[in-house]
């Protein structure tokens, strides 16, 4: 079972290395856990400037369209355009995996 452990508070000022949530990509990319990038429009958790740490990090992000209805899946567009202003690509996000890749992936994480 994969878990994503974290939703990213968004961080208008720039981030600083002793912040929280560069703390909790390190524990996420040390445990092998994923991080949520909400896609909502009014939300964008995670700022495209922590997906290019994650990504240095080795931490998958898990691109989510916090969809109440089947009109928030067009919201996937929003969290699609920050990672890749965050330069991740392709092998960085999760629900880009196919499901070799997926059971692979699911397989390499430490049970908790």
């Amino acid at each position: 079972m994969l878990q994503v452990i974290w939703r990213c508070p968004r961080f208008p000022a720039p981030v600083q290395k002793d912040q929280t949530p560069l703390r909790i990509i390190d524990e996420a990319a040390r445990s092998e856990l994923t991080v949520e990038l909400n896609a909502h429009p009014y939300r964008l958790d995670i700022d495209w400037r922590l997906c290019k740490y994650a990504k240095e990090k080795g931490t998958k992000i898990a691109v989510n369209s916090d969809v109440h209805d089947k009109e928030g899946l067009k919201d996937t567009y929003f969290g699609v355009g920050i990672g890749r202003k965050g330069w991740l690509e392709f092998g960085d996000i999760l629900n880009a995996m196919d499901l070799a890749e997926m059971n692979a992936y699911s397989e390499r994480r430490r049970p908790f």
